[in-house]
């Protein structure tokens, strides 16, 4: 086994890793951005809800958003898209049903 065998091998490997990571660190950031529009979402609905204040929303928030991490762990990039997909859908109808009730 050469020298050059030995630079391909460790430059791929190398590669490997960087597309690991780059998938990695973008289905966290995606997983992160949508627990926290979740849990903002959720966190103004119990703010009004309860008329607490801020921390009633930061308390929210942060439940919300760590139990989404958490349940999320296992998801790949489709599932997160397919569960951001059907939450905007639930928010247009949610919308919807504001507008047009009297």
């Amino acid at each position: 086994m050469g020298i050059t065998d030995r630079v391909t091998g460790f430059t791929s490997k190398v590669q490997d890793g960087a597309k690991s990571a780059t998938q990695t660190v973008f289905l966290t950031s995606l997983r992160l951005i949508s627990g926290a529009v979740l849990g903002l979402s959720l966190g103004l609905i119990v703010r009004e809800m309860a008329q607490g204040g801020f921390l009633v929303l930061l308390f929210t928030l942060l439940v919300v958003l760590g139990s989404f991490m958490k349940l999320s762990s296992q998801w790949t990039l489709g599932k997160i898209f397919i569960f951001d997909l059907i939450c905007v859908l639930v928010g247009m109808l949610l919308r919807m049903y504001i507008v047009i009730a009297p």
